[in-house]
């Protein structure tokens, strides 16, 4: 594991063993492995770091987005619905979000909400719901899906840009899917955040370009 990893000076030594401790030795050993796809005797230590950095940081800038694509999507539910009082949300019993719809109603100008104080569903139950309630398009709600599908990969800690591959073709559908998911979430966020978020991520530094992921405005 790692022999064709080489090392400018000594501190890049020092910097690699204080990531395999902190990161694990696969992770980096999978973004080493894909490396070596680009030049099979040699992978500089500085490679390796610039991409693991980079994911990190990708990784951050989007839990923010996604924190707050998942508030503005229950703000604009809790707006538009409250909730019958006698309703208690129990995920053991089938159904449970189609149950908690059919206890939900229009309700506007409430000084409280049922609902407010009741709601306790991750995104992919917020998604969910909306789609039973039928408060979006089907267009929206594919959006919503590959914003999910962008969601479980930043929370599960894989990393972003190659997923659980290796080889520069899977890598390659896996970037087209993050992408896919980013492009969405730009799409759903709210009045003037979009153009932000796509600079914060286009901005992202990595000294490997073919690592990196630009997102077409």
């Amino acid at each position: 594991m790692f022999e064709a990893l080489s090392y400018s000076n000594d501190t890049e030594k020092s910097e690699f063993e204080k990531y395999r401790k902190i990161r694990g030795k696969f992770v980096l050993n999978q973004i080493y492995e894909y490396l070596l796809n680009f030049n099979y005797e040699k992978v500089k230590y500085s490679e390796l770091s610039t991409c693991i950095r980079y994911d990190k940081n990708l990784r951050d800038t989007l839990y923010i987005y996604l924190a707050t694509f998942e508030e503005y999507l229950r703000a604009i539910i809790l707006d538009k619905y409250d909730l019958e009082s006698h309703f208690k949300l129990n995920r053991k019993e089938e159904r449970y979000i189609e149950k908690m719809a059919d206890s939900m109603y229009e309700s506007k100008n409430k000084e409280n909400s049922e609902l407010y104080a009741k709601f306790s569903l991750d995104l992919g139950e917020t998604i969910s719901l909306v789609s039973k309630l039928k408060m979006f398009s089907d267009e929206k709600l594919e959006e919503f899906e590959n914003i999910r599908f962008l969601r479980n990969n930043v929370m599960h800690h894989n990393l972003i840009v190659l997923g659980k591959e290796i080889s520069l073709e899977k890598v390659a559908k896996n970037k087209e899917k993050m992408e896919k998911g980013i492009v969405a979430l730009a799409n759903n966020l709210p009045g003037g955040y979009r153009q932000n978020f796509i600079n914060a991520i286009n901005s992202l530094r990595c000294d490997f370009e073919q690592y990196k992921m630009i997102i077409e405005a």
